[in-house]
């Protein structure tokens, strides 16, 4: 059988399985704590608003915060029980993040659902503000909020929905699980999302490394028109919108531009759930299901409340197996370092790796000998080592003109540079400024 795939990329930790073995066949078992601490500006867009106060008591699913502005999204109760804080705390970004902490009363007792009776007969402009009322945000990681995603600009058009079920990430099991578990909703919500963008046709993107879930969500979608699962040759980063437009589509989407400029949308297979259960049940985004994996004791695929804190699911997996050097959320390849492990998952947070001490440590970094090697697995084309010479004169308005805002910061030249360069970090780095150089503009 022919495999979908791209040009260049790595097999990182191929010889341990990606990482993935200790939890791809372990179900999803649900966790819920005592108290969540729900975080307001971990999506792209504006901090919701806070609409509850300390002491009220509220249900499963409400409205706690606003979205605010066009690409906000509003957050919802992932417990019921009474506000026991308002605050801000140390999370992901610089500056000190908002959040609301609720304890929870142990009942789960839900606000009044409204689900929509036949989304068949609905209108586009009826499903998107489901969707952006249950607070959906990208939940493979980038958190792009989901009604802004299929809420089309004028002359643009859609053929293709493309769901996202690669997950090319070390370590993460997390969608692999939700195939083999929730095919239909992923379907359900397929069509859902093709309906929003009136698009004709559907496909599910699974890696060939999961076979269970292959087999799944193709007894889901048999008899189902307009609708296929396109297998992938197993290789990161297979997950990237771009790779995965040009591996299935064999489309390219232009330097700068998006998916819908070559007339796709992507969404991640635990989006396409969410959707499903939003419009058919009119339940909000209130959790989801997280890899807890590395240094635990009994390393686990949780479905877990937004706004738990990593040290509850940790202590769900038995606690620490190895004294933590770092805690990841996401992979090793593109996850974040955070500073502590009370840091609360997101509804973007589809893991938790532990590396104990060992395994944290930098290594050391030499000069680059001019292999070539970041050129030849660098997914976008880029000329890696290029960039990072310019960044390092402080040059960048020449890493500009070599793409450097086209890089997807993937790590794989990172991963594969013999000299041990950092590379990504800069490149990262390099982007921010270019951003900010822009907004002061």
């Amino acid at each position: 059988m022919s495999l979908f795939t791209f040009r260049g990329g790595v097999h990182p930790l191929k010889e341990r399985g990606a990482g993935k073995d200790a939890t791809c066949s372990k179900a999803i078992r649900e966790f819920v704590p005592e108290v969540v601490y729900i975080p307001l500006d971990t999506h792209i867009g504006s901090a919701s608003t806070p609409c509850v106060k300390k002491g009220d008591t509220v249900l499963m699913g409400q409205k706690i915060a606003d979205a605010v502005g066009g690409i906000g999204i509003s957050v919802h109760a992932s417990v019921s029980g009474t506000v026991k804080e308002v605050g801000n705390m140390q999370m992901l970004r610089s500056m000190p993040s908002p959040y609301i902490a609720i304890e929870n009363d142990g009942n789960d007792t839900w606000v009044e659902l409204k689900p929509m009776q036949n989304y068949e007969n609905a209108s586009k402009e009826e499903i998107i503000s489901a969707i952006k009322e249950a607070g959906i945000c990208g939940m493979g990681g980038a958190s792009f909020p989901t009604h802004a995603k299929l809420n089309l600009p004028e002359g643009k058009t859609v053929d293709t929905v493309l769901v996202n079920g690669a997950e090319c990430e070390t370590f993460l099991t997390a969608d692999d699980r939700l195939m083999v578990e929730e095919p239909e909703g992923i379907v359900k919500g397929l069509l859902i999302a093709m309906r929003a963008v009136d698009a004709k046709k559907g496909i599910i993107c699974i890696e060939d490394n999961k076979p269970k879930a292959i087999e799944a969500i193709k007894k889901a979608v048999s008899g189902v028109q307009n609708m296929e699962v396109a297998v992938l040759k197993t290789k990161y980063p297979q997950g990237g919108e771009k790779q995965l437009i040009d591996a299935v589509l064999k489309r390219q989407v232009p330097s700068g531009g998006l998916p819908m400029d070559v007339h796709a949308v992507v969404i991640n297979v635990g989006t396409a759930k969410a959707i499903s259960d939003a419009v058919l049940e009119g339940k909000p985004l209130v959790s989801r299901v997280t890899t807890v994996t590395g240094a635990v004791k009994e390393p686990d695929n949780l479905l877990v409340r937004v706004g738990t804190r990593v040290i509850d699911a940790v202590n769900a997996c038995g606690g620490y197996a190895e004294t933590p050097g770092k805690i990841l959320f996401g992979g090793s390849m593109t996850g974040n370092a955070i500073p502590n492990d009370e840091v609360p998952i997101t509804k973007a947070n589809n893991g938790i790796v532990v590396l104990n001490e060992k395994e944290a440590e930098l290594p050391e970094e030499f000069a680059c000998i001019r292999c070539s090697r970041c050129i030849d697995v660098c997914p976008i084309g880029l000329a890696p080592y290029e960039l990072k010479v310019r960044l390092s004169k402080g040059d960048l308005d020449g890493a500009q003109e070599k793409n450097l805002e086209d890089c997807i910061l993937c790590g794989a030249c990172s991963y594969i540079c013999p000299a041990r360069r950092v590379l990504t970090p800069a490149f990262k780095e390099g982007k921010d400024m270019l951003a900010m150089r822009r907004k002061k503009a």
